[in-house]
């Protein structure tokens, strides 16, 4: 990877950080079992991946912890006034780096927001992140606190408080819904520094990604799909459509012979149908079974096991 990503650790040091609680092996476990278990990912997936090319990289993020309270009103049945209140508390990070030349695209979409979790938080010291180990980034912050709330804290926050309020509509019908969202932060940007594992692969000329961050809680990647196995699992899918829809000849028969063969013709569909969907199901069942096992197989070999 051509990173200009700088190797280096920023001098203001944050007062926290996010410590992780899994390392390289174990982002490469998470990885393998993942690709392993997605149907459709091509059995050679893993001749594709360098193991040594998994990096560990520090992002800047700010924390705002705080509550919010959103008041609505609209129009019910029958034009009757509907209005009511929704309160609930936030805790999420933000990316505090909008250089889009810095970080890649996909490393950059992911981390832009995410859950906040306390248990997740240590105190920071210098001597936490290897700055001289080649596969351990850090990324400096290029936005400020106030920057990066304006840019996305509200507007995230305001789609907390929207979900609010439709959990609390319910099933209602309410026209001309107007809400006002109030915000209250207790902590307005808290400088952290947060650790993601991320790797990219190149799979017939097209470059993919596995993203993971620290905790192994969350991921972002996407994966190459083999064609031919998705053709054969879609043309069984459409011959059990077509089958599906065959009992409509039902009708044809009972207008140009008589109910008796039309009803002989149904008896038969059906015994038809049960027959066909049964055995294409086995047989994608058992050629994506053939597929995860020779996955499975090359995914023991990239962990060395």
């Amino acid at each position: 990877m051509n990173s200009h990503v700088p190797q280096t650790v920023e001098a203001h040091m944050p007062l926290r950080y996010v410590s992780p609680t899994i390392d390289v092996d174990g982002f490469k476990h998470l990885m393998a079992q993942t690709l392993v278990d997605i149907d459709f990912v091509p059995c050679d997936v893993f001749q594709a991946i360098d193991a040594e090319e998994v990096f560990c990289i520090y992002l800047p993020m700010y924390l705002y912890e705080g509550t919010y309270q959103v008041a609505w009103s609209g129009n019910g049945a029958n034009q009757q006034q509907l209005h009511g209140k929704a309160t609930g508390k936030m805790a999420y990070l933000f990316l505090a780096n909008d250089g889009k030349g810095e970080l890649p695209k996909e490393l950059r979409d992911f981390t832009a927001c995410l859950p906040y979790d306390a248990e997740a938080l240590s105190p920071f010291v210098a001597d936490n992140i290897d700055a001289t180990d080649s596969h351990i980034l850090t990324a400096l912050s290029t936005m400020s606190a106030e920057d990066v709330w304006k840019k996305w804290g509200k507007a995230h926050t305001d789609e907390l408080a929207m979900r609010s309020v439709h959990a609390q509509i319910g099933n209602q019908k309410v026209r001309k819904l107007k809400t006002s969202t109030n915000i209250e932060l207790t902590n307005q940007g808290e400088l952290l520094y947060v650790p993601f594992y991320f790797t990219y692969y190149t799979y017939n000329n097209h470059r993919y990604s596995f993203i993971v961050d620290g905790q192994g809680k969350h991921q972002s990647y996407n994966n190459p799909i083999d064609k031919r196995e998705s053709s054969y699992a879609r043309n069984c899918k459409v011959l059990m459509l077509i089958v599906k829809w065959m009992w409509m000849l039902a009708v044809l028969v009972w207008a140009v012979y008589d109910y008796r063969l039309a009803m002989g013709y149904l008896v038969a569909w059906a015994i038809c149908k049960v027959v066909v969907d049964r055995v294409l199901k086995q047989q994608i069942a058992r050629r994506f079974k053939r597929s995860k096992e020779t996955r499975q197989a090359d995914a023991d070999l990239f962990l060395g096991i």
